[in-house]
């Protein structure tokens, strides 16, 4: 499914406007009407939101970030800023390999929905004996 079709879908199915979507994804109206048409009017090329914009979208449509690509499947394509004004796209399917061949490290967090980075602070602040409970628990070695 494309990026564009789900959109609107999600918008038709709640009933919400362009402005309205943008709103509650924290991203402007002019890039939600972007991404709905799907391609870029100045560049000619298919939109390639980067993984910030995607780990918005997801969160505002209350699916993990991986569940969003899942659904967009190999339709969907990322744009990842590997500096000096470059930028690559890469098909969804790939973008954690990218990340992990660049050293894109800054990205990685973006993949975590709220929750799961909330977990993970909270366990990297917690004490020895905490963290050693919560393996224990998870039966994580």
């Amino acid at each position: 499914m494309k990026l564009s079709d789900l959109l609107k879908q999600y918008r038709a199915e709640n009933k919400i406007s362009q402005r309205e979507l943008a709103r509650r994804c924290g991203l402007s109206n002019s890039l939600i009407s972007l991404m709905e048409m799907g391609v870029n009017p100045q560049t000619g090329k298919e939109m390639s939101p980067d993984l910030e914009t995607y780990r918005k979208i997801a969160d505002c449509l209350g699916v993990s970030i991986q569940r969003l690509f899942e659904t967009l499947g190999t339709d969907a394509t990322v744009s990842l800023y590997v500096g000096k004004g470059t930028d690559i796209d890469v098909s969804a399917e790939h973008y954690e390999a990218i990340i992990e061949r660049k050293k894109m490290r800054g990205y990685v967090e973006v993949l975590l929905d709220q929750e799961e980075r909330n977990l993970i602070k909270a366990y990297s602040d917690a004490d020895k004996g905490t963290k050693a409970a919560v393996r224990k628990l998870l039966d994580i070695n």
